[in-house]
């Protein structure tokens, strides 16, 4: 008799499905995980190869010209432009 409702018994069903649920969330975790990361490392790479093709220049700062602004709100600029100020 014993034998029968424990055959009978559905507490273990419960616990199965959990593990079941489980074990599947984590399985899809890890795949989400490994294609995350390759697209990363894909990204590190192109961004390495990129910067490491820029060329650094040596030559001293850019010439900066100075404007001066007269009363009438013509600019004149050491680099020989003018213009108005709005």
């Amino acid at each position: 008799m014993l034998l029968k409702a424990f055959i009978k018994s559905e507490d273990g069903a419960v616990a199965t499905d959990w593990v079941v649920l489980t074990a599947s969330i984590v399985g899809m975790g890890i795949v989400a995980l490994g294609a995350v990361a390759s697209g990363a490392s894909d990204l590190g790479e192109d961004v390495g190869t990129q910067v490491a093709s820029l060329a650094v220049s040596q030559d001293g700062p850019a010439e900066l010209s100075t404007c001066s602004l007269s009363d009438s709100g013509q600019t004149a600029c050491s680099d020989g432009s003018s213009g108005l100020v709005d």
